[in-house]
């Protein structure tokens, strides 16, 4: 309750605090303006650019204290109890009218008051222009912000947060040394990779030989394929030039995937894919597209039903975790290919027309999570650009 106390006490104190300093704002103003209006004699040999900020002061002014209503609180903030101080207020409001009575009378007030109202709309225009510049930069600040982040994400690393009172440039700045940091720890285990690559003479194939012999095989060993009982029965290039889905990120993407049978010590042959030099497993489950609800019939143009509403068939490509994408739900293939004959068809006849959806784009974008909040995940770019080879 002590506490619930405090938090209202203080928000009231916070309000009162913001109230009065616009109101002291506010008249500052006008006692700024009183004290030009009253340090000037209008005559008709007062020249036009006196006249005009005469009419700029005198409507600043007069606008915010007409009648005693507006008046005495001006009086009351500036004199509190002093008497003398209220009367000579009162003093310098009859001379500043008496002297607007003789501004009125100016032949040139006309063309005062016009150039007032255009020095207003000037000055207006110039603060709107410095509000639009100002919202401008911090929406590129914004941007530059994100695809920074979208960067380290792409090289392994997860974005530093913003601390509370942290500057715009410091955070980018923050940033920038991260991602030349995660590049640099990159290449320094792509070395290590490669020396430790060239002090083994013997090859993979040789290695795995001899554990088969032994009778003891690693689990490297168990997953590897001798690549000279593999045959290659389908190549496929898809060339994703474009937009991604959601967001509208001009991407460019090349992918290759080769169909091959392995052929193992006289067991039946099974199927392997390789994506862009990289085995995969792939898989005929549909759910594994992403993107799509299918069990509520959601729809739209890049579904394979709305392309393919005459029967399709469908493959996406398991991965190894080194090429799924950081933010990648774990239901989802990173890439996956759809296509309007069978697999036997597109394998024996080398037809087909082939569309390839990839979320491998660098670019991400904001999804509903579970607790009612978001989360980043891939944006996709999908296009039918591939040819068999």
């Amino acid at each position: 309750m002590k506490k619930l106390f405090f938090i209202i006490f203080f928000l009231i104190t916070l309000l009162q605090s913001t109230s009065y300093s616009a109101g002291m704002l506010k008249y500052n103003k006008i006692k700024n303006a009183e004290e030009y209006l009253i340090s000037i004699e209008i005559t008709n040999e007062t020249s036009i650019e006196v006249l005009t900020e005469w009419v700029l002061n005198y409507e600043i002014y007069n606008k915010e204290l007409v009648g005693n209503i507006w008046f005495m609180p001006y009086k009351a903030t500036f004199c509190g109890d002093d008497d003398l101080c209220k009367k000579e207020i009162d003093d310098r409001r009859s001379q500043i009218n008496d002297t607007d009575k003789k501004a009125k009378m100016h032949p040139e007030y006309k063309a005062a008051v016009e150039n007032s109202k255009k020095k207003v709309a000037d000055e207006n225009a110039k603060a709107k222009a410095e509000a639009k510049k100002a919202e401008d930069k911090k929406s590129n600040e914004k941007k530059v912000i994100e695809e920074i982040k979208n960067q380290i994400i792409s090289l392994g690393g997860n974005p530093k947060l913003r601390n509370p009172g942290m500057s715009v440039d410091t955070y980018i700045k923050i940033l920038i040394s991260q991602k030349k940091a995660v590049e640099q720890k990159n290449i320094e285990e792509k070395i290590e990779k490669e020396k430790a690559a060239k002090k083994s003479k013997e090859t993979l194939a040789e290695r795995c030989k001899k554990e088969k012999e032994r009778g003891t095989i690693t689990m490297e060993c168990a997953e590897y394929k001798d690549p000279s009982q593999m045959e290659t029965v389908l190549k496929l290039k898809c060339n994703l030039d474009g937009k991604t889905f959601h967001t509208n990120s001009n991407v460019s993407i090349t992918h290759q995937i080769e169909f091959k049978l392995y052929k193992s010590d006289g067991k039946k042959p099974k199927l392997t894919a390789f994506l862009d030099n990289t085995e995969v497993r792939p898989l005929n489950l549909l759910s594994r597209i992403g993107d799509a609800d299918y069990s509520v019939g959601q729809r739209n143009e890049n579904d394979p039903q709305t392309i393919f509403p005459g029967g399709f068939t469908f493959i996406s490509f398991e991965a190894p975790m080194n090429m799924r994408p950081l933010n990648l739900d774990g239901g989802t293939d990173p890439v996956s290919i759809f296509f309007d004959v069978s697999l036997e068809s597109a394998i024996k006849q080398k037809e087909g027309n082939f569309y390839m959806r990839s979320y491998l784009t660098k670019i991400d974008h904001e999804i509903p999570n579970k607790s009612g909040g978001t989360k980043l995940h891939p944006d996709f770019i999908q296009d039918n650009n591939c040819e068999i080879y």
